[in-house]
């Protein structure tokens, strides 16, 4: 089967066929290599699309978040990094009326926390370190270790960085 034909049929087609379906170390299902986020919607992620607002938002997902995070980080340094996708993500947000779903310290964290891992772990693909850091994609998330949910619904933490009100574990 070509890759054209294998990427056209979803996980329950390859099921109906008796193909086994690969699971990733984060526990997501999948026929293409164990990635969540598809290869077609990764390709068309860049940061300059991001910066253009020629991504589509309605599917801008909490996987796509920390996917241009990462990029951005490859790019830049920690401070011109945090800077870019803070002004990108206010302004698209400003754009789609939504200007209240920016939340500063939710974007600083991961952005840290990314950068961090980024330089412990010295991965070169965003597969490798997606399937080495399924914390990030869990529904227990990082932020979770070092932010009460009080904390992070504040306005304060959504306008500006608040720093963790929690001891990590």
């Amino acid at each position: 089967m070509n890759e054209i034909t294998r990427k056209a049929l979803s996980i329950e087609a390859f099921e109906r066929e008796g193909i086994r379906v690969r699971t990733d170390r984060c526990g997501q299902s999948s026929p293409y290599g164990g990635r969540k986020m598809n290869e077609i919607t990764r390709k068309a992620l860049s940061i300059e699309a991001f910066e253009r607002g020629s991504v589509d938002f309605a599917t801008f997902d909490h996987e796509a978040h920390v996917y241009i995070a990462w990029l951005y980080l490859c790019e830049y340094d920690v401070a011109t990094a945090i800077a870019r996708i803070t002004a990108t993500l206010r302004r698209v947000t400003e754009e789609l009326g939504e200007p209240e779903k920016y939340h500063a310290t939710i974007t600083w964290f991961y952005m840290l926390d990314i950068s961090e891992r980024q330089s412990r772990q010295q991965h070169r693909s965003w597969c490798s370190f997606r399937d080495a850091n399924c914390d990030l994609f869990a529904d227990d998330k990082p932020i979770w270790r070092y932010y009460t949910r009080t904390t992070i619904a504040s306005d304060a933490a959504r306008r500006g960085f608040v720093l963790p009100d929690k001891v990590a574990a």
